[in-house]
């Protein structure tokens, strides 16, 4: 029965073309289409401030000695404005004597203004967030920072205090001197910094989304199963009532070369993208369950539908075929931001999206060390997965000739 169905599967040129070249040359096109936009670098953009020093010559340099590791300098206001992307945290201008900082803050739209002074021999921080900049990502990012050099310089101070406090010698002064310059000049500690991994830009998450949909995609392959093991809706089913198999065999039969068929398809446009240096993931076992479980999903969904939706072969499979269309754009396959915009207005759509939690999967996958976001996502596709069994079981439980 696996090797008639299998026969009759390549004999269909639609299906041939449709179910298995189509996904394929959609993934070709995607990558040559839009493959330039998906960037190596996370592309973080630096927070632009004004800084203001107050000290001698010699605690001026101090103070930009402490900032180098995050802060790259400009010459002017305008070019604090215009600053291209670059590794450091933070972009701005040093404001020279006599210049005032605030006016130097709004010329260039930094984020606020970053005093550094040095007052019973410790250097204090004083941050002056610009108006309309409070809820800014930017000016959070900004803050961070500081917060963090300022952790660090007390916890240096204290160090200091209690070497003094001891008595240290000389010697270990110099150590704990050479150790402070060691830290400096490598990494600043507890601060973020731009990650330089390829897949997590936001271009990035069309390409998942991509490849969500074609897990989805199949769902005409379950809307063509349903068509095909009803009597009331094609022939062909309706001269399989004289097989001696029962109808239960068939479903499963034809089921499983249409997944077998539909898994080679993924797995290849996986293959494609990954040639073409799109990262789907370094965990390959994890892989191979998200992109399974979204194709039996695809199919499953495919049939749930042909059950509950009372409508002909044609009208079925149209709306199959449509239905991915509809959950990509909502997950951002067209355009990136729209998958922002329905987590923000359509929270609830956003959580259960099958292809939307693919996609977020992927990226969670190639993103993050921590799986726990990526599992949660599988749970729900497991829980759609079953929902649709139960509806399926129900709904192809009556015999062929019902409903003639």
């Amino acid at each position: 029965m696996f090797k008639a169905y299998l026969k009759t599967l390549i004999r269909n040129q639609s299906a041939v073309l449709f179910g298995m070249l189509f996904p394929l040359g959609f993934v070709l096109i995607y990558v040559f289409a839009i493959g330039g936009s998906l960037s190596d670098h996370a592309h973080l953009e630096p927070a632009p401030i004004i800084v203001e020093l107050t000290g001698n010559e010699e605690e001026e340099t101090f103070f930009k000695k402490m900032l180098e590791p995050v802060f790259e300098e400009k010459e002017t206001a305008e070019e604090v404005k215009t600053a291209p992307r670059g590794e450091k945290l933070l972009v701005g201008k040093i404001a020279s004597p006599g210049e005032e900082a605030s006016k130097l803050v709004q010329k260039s739209q930094a984020v606020g203004k970053l005093s550094i002074k040095m007052e019973d021999h410790r250097v204090k921080f004083a941050f002056q967030i610009a108006q309309g900049r409070e809820k800014d990502f930017q000016t959070s990012l900004a803050y961070q920072v500081f917060k963090t050099l300022n952790q660090m310089n007390q916890t240096l101070q204290v160090s200091l205090d209690k070497m003094i406090a001891s008595k240290a010698s000389d010697r270990d002064f110099e150590a704990f001197w050479e150790q402070v310059k060691a830290i400096s000049n490598d990494s600043v500690p507890g601060l973020a910094s731009l990650e330089t991994k390829k897949g997590i830009s936001k271009g990035a998450a069309s390409f998942y989304a991509c490849m969500a949909y074609i897990c989805l995609y199949f769902m005409c392959f379950g809307a063509t199963l349903y068509s095909g093991t009803e009597a009331d809706q094609s022939l062909v089913a309706l001269r399989e009532l004289a097989s001696p198999k029962p109808k239960w065999k068939r479903v499963v039969t034809q089921g499983g070369l249409y997944s077998l068929v539909a898994l080679l398809v993924t797995y290849l446009s996986a293959e494609l993208m990954t040639f073409y240096g799109i990262p789907l993931s370094r965990h390959v076992g994890e892989l191979g369950l998200l992109l399974t479980l979204g194709v039996l999903l695809g199919i499953s969904l495919g049939m749930a539908m042909g059950v509950l939706l009372p409508v002909g072969e044609k009208h079925l499979m149209a709306i199959a075929i449509s239905v991915p269309l509809i959950l990509g754009s909502l997950s951002g396959l067209m355009i990136p931001n729209v998958r922002l915009w329905v987590v923000e207005q359509w929270p609830l759509v956003a959580k259960w999206n099958p292809l939307a939690l693919i996609g977020d999967a992927l990226y969670q996958l190639n993103a993050y060390e921590d799986l726990g976001f990526f599992y949660e996502n599988v749970r729900r596709l497991l829980m759609m997965l079953m929902i649709s069994w139960g509806i399926i079981g129900f709904g192809t439980r009556r015999l062929s000739y019902e409903h003639l």
